[in-house]
């Protein structure tokens, strides 16, 4: 997980009227949806879903009531995240190119907060594995790591077999690690082969009898290109090219 410029990303102009179209009273859905997200996170009437608390703020399909999925028909927002996350998984980092393999992502679970099912700010484009394994998951207390707010430089740490896991001072990092499945076996296994290349070549140049800084040029160079916004895994990649620079050099500075 890399950050992500919210400012970067805006609403069509004509969104909200595209949704009020979808909905039966948009002003009652929101009334409704403010009352309901007052109840008790993991209470049952609130685990039950919007759906069945007010269903008839929703329109009906086979006679049951659904969201209307205007984040999938309309085709704007998906092309939009994937700009916005250069066709990556804003959670993992794996990339994503196929269309029908990109997920649009409710940060905040519509099942749980009706009121931003289509905010735009609680968009993130997500691979299938991420967002399957969220869910509708949200915590009691504390919170999920969000790309475009909380810094995730800084709150998780990769190892050279492509774990990953929360710097010890975030249980709210350790939380996001284990209801995303950010280090689910197979991610793990991608992360580990896409870190190898880079870290075998940077291998390679501290190895050779060069001068110190003409290691540290080339380092430089594969640092930067291994952390490269488009590059998948390029948190996982950079942090590992680091620290093997400063086990070599723990007192002379890479950039």
């Amino acid at each position: 997980m890399r950050s992500l410029d919210r400012t970067a990303i805006n609403a069509p102009a004509d969104w909200q009227d595209k949704v009020n179209d979808k909905l039966p009273d948009p002003e009652a859905y929101a009334s409704k949806a403010q009352e309901f997200e007052q109840l008790p996170i993991n209470g049952q009437q609130r685990r039950n879903s919007f759906t069945k608390y007010a269903p008839e703020e929703l329109p009906k399909r086979r006679r049951k009531p659904y969201f209307p999925t205007v984040w999938s028909s309309d085709r704007r927002v998906k092309s939009a995240l994937a700009t916005w996350s250069h066709s990556k998984c804003a959670y993992c980092e794996d990339k994503i190119n196929a269309r029908r393999s990109q997920q649009v992502e409710h940060f905040k679970p519509k099942s749980l907060f009706p009121s931003l099912a289509y905010d735009w700010d609680n968009y993130f484009l997500a691979c299938n594995g991420c967002n399957g394994t969220k869910s509708d998951k949200w915590p009691e207390s504390g919170k999920y790591v969000r790309p475009d707010q909380d810094q995730p430089e800084t709150l998780f740490a990769f190892d050279e077999q492509g774990g990953m896991k929360a710097r010890e001072t975030s249980s709210d990092a350790q939380r996001t690690v284990d209801d995303f499945g950010l280090d689910r076996p197979g991610l793990r296994e991608a992360r580990k082969v896409a870190i190898r290349q880079p870290l075998n070549t940077m291998r390679t140049v501290l190895a050779q009898r060069l001068p110190d800084n003409m290691k540290r040029r080339l380092a430089q160079r594969i640092v930067t290109e291994a952390e490269h916004p488009e590059v998948s895994y390029s948190q996982a990649k950079g942090q590992n090219l680091r620290r093997l620079w400063h086990e070599h050099f723990p007192n002379v500075s890479l950039f």
